[in-house]
């Protein structure tokens, strides 16, 4: 999940030299006419139209980077030039410009795509040709693009780092240092020092990586659309008729073709429409398509099937959509199984795609109120963002649909209607103008990558050079640890630092790694740990001191000689014990089928983090290495999570097989000497492959399993949600049994042993369990909808539409001790003031409002979920603002009871929350102010319903209860709701200067007046002077010369 924080740069197109100079100045090889070559001048002055970023996703683009240790440039398209810039740095570093002939004869450039790899781009042309373009492939670090002087001496070759040292607490209140030992070079002096002697390392490198045209590809037919089939294949589509080509880029050179006709699956009317947008999913194997006709194709290709040879009987096809509004955009997210269709109204649909071949429809999100017409779909590298762009602006989604970001919600600014936008990699994203190239600094959430319970109840915002980490509702109450930090650190807006602490990660880490796997706090809050893909960070709170794992090459990556990247991808805490887990990666082997490397998951003793002891996978006290089952794909770990309420380790693997450890502490023995451990007892382990795999909602991608009770597991599975439990029974598939709880699940936060919370894109949803017999399986009741701001309307079919008036803050966490559900935001007041704010909501009044109904509906029933209203007061009294929910749910029900008159006709509802009014003791008091939120014409409703009026209520408060401030506010209250009654002008309601009051009302005031000045509540005589004086200026008068 991601938001932009900060616009970094601002850039044009780099002028280049005459190019008909340079030209001619070559010595002429080939034709005769070659001098006659053409340039027209200024290409830096030529309107961008497109552009394209590194398939970060991709495994073949993984496999490339991770062990090359290169970051791939991303591409800039005009007309007639393809322009390469750093990914890092933004430096222009290759161009390739064609000539006036070249347009001439194969057209101009209209599109770029990029190779799975990064590698190969490939240029669609109006003259109906496909331009193949390639970068180096056999890149060292002498192929450095070096910045000089006039004198030609070598300035700088990428970003100066310097070299860092940790600085000890009691030296200064610092994080780091220049290393100044003899013999280290720090940043610019090293840049200095790498011309002359190779072997200094360089620091953030700027790669020359060329820029060369391989292959000009004449396309017989018209192309409607292209797309990368691998490395060394391209899937072209044709129009008139429509057929799909793959044409081999390497040494083969057998073109395959496919008739869109020879697909039986695929209708006579279909066949004659042109395909408008195609997209195709590596890790899939499929494609989805839209036609002219507005119908959305999504064809599969067969197991053990080769796409390459595009055979008939290979692909099985469905129509995702046909409806009357037509289709015109389509995208595939294939880790969660979900695909995104755009329709020409604007509107998003997103559907589940099933192991069967099915889709579901789970919801619309409508676009908004001022947006044109739908053009791009872009997705995060992690998939768990989409960026949506209009013809006048764009948006940002989380994968489920909530609005997290809009240009629409501020004035026109630099960043608000690109031509063109994409994410980078993990941490920024591109905007192209006509003229202008702009970069966005992005923040993200940490659980989204690594969703553990610990990540969602202590979560993290993280940007390239800084995070911010979560310390709890307010910072008064956070761990000491966490307020011991210095004051400079905190975030410079008091509403981020009410309840979050900023931290800016060292500048060796961030230059050396571009993408944050992971990040999690302890409990406490006294450590957090941060993961790249080169480092593994700690970061102590208390002595506000960062320490880096010594990790050796082959600790971690024992094949992978020439790989600079480690294999860590998450990291827990229990108590001050780190857990980091490590697992298999693409590029961990050239032989995938042997590898030496075992997914692993290590535990570090709180001793290793000290400032003066090793930091070293030597250090680990416990650590747990995957078991090789032999023959076939090796298993490999995907999610680890801790359970704290249980104390158990959970790993989970990709064959679905599920170990767990129950931690326990054997205390420290002074006599023996023995210091405090861990240890971990083995539990059970869970075998679920083969129940999975009758699943048609699971895609065995598990993101995170939590204990729901003892036994049974909470599995978050693309964005489905399962309960598994264990039933008895001796055949394999009969030991567990597994329910759906929901096909939408963007997180899972276990609030305890019996209530989780689920958010699912729109809403938040509470659950709880309603049945504690460990003999059966979990029931769940209906769960509470919480909103947070969108308007959702679920349909007969089970989808939502939804409906955003604006941004919708999106939930980060949720504490139960409060109830309150803490987000952020992203305020925009100009194109350098781009900042996140915290948001917080209070959902105890959707709980409340929920319990309420469930107690209604149990009469009809024999529902066991409901509780009786006595019990929910005992359960909630004692929770913040319990008071004020219930003025805000009488509030709410006055209104909707005005509205429509039979709404509650029976007043059972009334009753119910009138009975938790009453049990606060403080019924008039809460009443009173249920009177002043809402407007005078609302205010019969209530008293119907109570039976007496204002002015019964002023008597009773007076003559009884002797309790003068409440009824001096109810005698204005009766005196206000009288004036509404009496028939009034049809211009309105008249002005109380033009009335007097009555002589009992005029006695009654200054009776009321006088005790509260006896009473020395001045604050209540001068709010009931001032309304008198209103309404009576002569009688007021006559008060005040009573009291004195």
């Amino acid at each position: 999940m991601f938001w932009p924080t900060e616009l970094t740069s601002v850039q044009v197109l780099p002028e280049l030299p005459n190019l008909k100079a340079i030209f001619d100045k070559k010595p002429v090889k080939g034709p005769e006419n070659a001098k006659s070559i053409e340039y027209q001048p200024s290409p830096e002055k030529d309107p961008i139209i497109g552009s394209v970023t590194q398939p970060v996703y991709t495994e073949s683009y993984k496999k490339h980077y991770a062990r090359s240790g290169l970051h791939l440039p991303y591409a800039i398209l005009t007309y007639r030039g393809l322009y390469l810039y750093d990914s890092r740095t933004c430096s222009p570093i290759s161009a390739h410009i064609r000539s006036d002939n070249s347009i001439a004869k194969y057209g101009s450039n209209v599109k770029v795509r990029v190779s799975p790899c990064g590698r190969i781009f490939a240029v669609e042309t109006s003259g109906n040709v496909a331009l193949i373009y390639t970068i180096r492939t056999d890149l060292s670090d002498h192929e450095m693009l070096t910045v000089f002087n006039s004198d030609g001496f070598v300035l700088q070759n990428g970003l100066p780092l310097p070299r860092y040292r940790v600085v000890k607490h009691d030296e200064a209140y610092e994080d780091s240092g220049l290393n100044l030992d003899e013999g280290t070079a720090n940043g610019f002096v090293q840049s200095l020092l790498k011309a002359f002697k190779p072997s200094t390392e360089n620091e953030t490198p700027v790669t020359d990586f060329g820029l060369r045209l391989r292959l000009i590809l004449n396309v017989q037919s018209r192309l409607a659309d292209f797309f990368f089939l691998s490395n060394l294949h391209i899937i072209l589509v044709n129009k008139s008729p429509t057929a799909f080509q793959v044409v081999p880029l390497g040494k083969d050179k057998k073109i395959t073709y496919l008739l869109a006709e020879n697909l039986t699956w695929y209708p006579e009317e279909d066949r004659n429409a042109d395909i408008i947008d195609f997209h195709y999913n590596y890790a899939l194997h499929c494609f989805c398509w839209v036609n002219s006709l507005g119908k959305c194709w999504l064809a599969q290709v067969g197991k053990s099937k080769d796409i390459t040879l595009l055979e008939p009987d290979a692909l099985t096809g469905m129509c995702l959509y046909s409806g009357s509004e037509k289709a015109i955009l389509t995208l595939i997210s294939n880790s969660k199984g979900l695909v995104y269709v755009g329709l020409h109204d604007g509107r998003l649909l997103l559907f589940k795609i099933g192991n069967n071949g099915s889709s579901t429809l789970l919801k619309t999100i409508n676009k908004p109120p001022n947006a044109g017409q739908l053009r791009h779909f872009s997705l995060s590298p992690d998939e768990n963002t989409l960026i949506i762009q209009y013809s006048d602006g764009w948006t940002i989604h989380s994968f489920l649909g909530n609005l997290n970001f809009s240009t629409f919600e501020f004035d026109p600014l630099l960043i608000s209607s690109p031509n063109d936008i994409r994410f980078i990699d993990y941490q920024n994203i591109l905007l192209t103008h006509a003229d202008k190239i702009l970069r966005l600094k992005l923040s993200g959430l940490n659980f989204m990558s690594d969703l553990s319970s610990l990540a969602v109840n202590r979560p993290i915002l993280f940007s390239a050079d800084a995070l911010r980490l979560f310390c709890g509702s307010n910072r008064s109450s956070a761990p000491d640890t966490l307020k011991s930090a210095s004051e400079e650190t905190l975030y410079n807006e008091s509403r981020f630092a009410d309840s979050w602490m900023l931290q800016t990660l060292p500048l060796a880490f961030t230059q050396r790694n571009s993408q944050v796997r992971a990040s999690c706090a302890n409990k406490r809050g006294t450590f957090f740990c941060v993961v790249g893909e080169k480092d593994v960070i700690v970061f102590d709170c208390k002595l506000h001191l960062w320490k880096f794992l010594d990790w050796k090459q082959e600790d971690i990556l024992e094949q992978s000689a020439s790989g600079r990247c480690h294999a860590f991808f998450s990291c827990l805490w229990y108590q001050d014990y780190l857990i980091l887990s490590a697992r298999e990666e693409v590029f961990v082997a050239e032989n995938a089928e042997d590898p030496t490397f075992d997914p692993a998951v290590y535990v570090f003793p709180p001793s290793c983090l000290k400032s003066d002891a090793e930091f070293k996978i030597d250090s680990t006290v416990w650590n747990f290495k995957l078991p090789n089952a032999g023959k076939g794909a090796r298993p490999n770990i995907i999610s680890v999570d801790l359970d704290l309420s249980q104390s158990t380790l959970i790993v989970t693997t990709n064959e679905m097989s599920i170990y767990t450890w129950k931690i326990r502490e054997k205390s420290a023995d002074s006599v023996s000497n023995v210091r405090a451990l861990l240890i971990f007892e083995k539990l059970s382990l869970y075998q679920l492959k083969d129940a999975f795999k009758e699943l048609d909602n699971a895609m065995c991608n598990v993101r995170s399993v939590l204990l729901l009770r003892k036994t049974d597991l909470l599995i978050l599975d693309g964005t489905s949600l399962f309960i598994v439990s264990k039933q008895a029974g001796t055949a394999q598939l009969s030991k567990y049994h597994i329910s759906l709880v929901n096909n939408q699940v963007e997180y899972v936060q276990k609030l305890d042993q019996k209530t989780f919370l689920v958010f699912d894109g729109s809403k938040i949803l509470h659950y709880s369990v309603i049945v504690d017999d460990l003999s059966s399986g979990t029931n769940l009741g209906v769960p509470v909808n919480i909103n947070i701001g969108n308007e959702v309307e679920s349909l007969e079919s089970g989808s939502y539409d939804v409906e955003s008036s604006g941004v919708t803050p999106y939930p980060l966490t949720t504490q139960q001790s409060d109830s309150t559900v803490y987000g952020v935001e992203v305020e925009c007041y100009s194109d350098t003031k781009i900042r996140l704010v915290p948001t917080k909501k209070n959902y105890l009044d959707d709980i409340i409002d929920h319990q309420i109904w469930a107690n209604i509906r149990v009469r009809k029933s024999d529902s066991m979920e409901a509780l009786g209203i006595t019990t929910v007061y005992r359960k909630m009294h004692k929770l913040p603002h319990f008071k004020y929910v219930l003025e805000l749910l009488m509030v709410r029900y006055i209104q909707h009871v005005y509205e429509k008159k039979l709404f509650d006709s029976e007043d059972e509802y009334f009753d119910r929350l009138f009975e938790l009014i009453k049990m606060t003791g403080k019924m008039y008091e809460i009443l009173l102010n249920c009177l002043k939120k809402t407007e005078a014409q609302y205010w019969n409703v209530l008293f119907e319903k109570l039976g007496e009026n204002a002015r019964d209520i002023v008597g009773k408060l007076l003559h009884e209860d002797q309790n003068y401030k409440l009824s001096a506010h109810y005698l204005i209250i009766a005196l206000n709701g009288e004036k509404h009654d009496d028939k009034l002008p049809k211009d309105g309601i008249e002005s109380w200067s033009d009335t007097k009051l009555k002589a009992e009302d005029a006695l009654l005031f200054r009776s009321i007046v006088q005790k509260l000045a006896s009473a020395r509540d001045y604050v209540t005589c001068f709010e009931m002077l001032h309304f008198l004086k209103l309404v009576d200026p002569k009688a007021c008068t006559e008060v005040i010369k009573s009291i004195e």
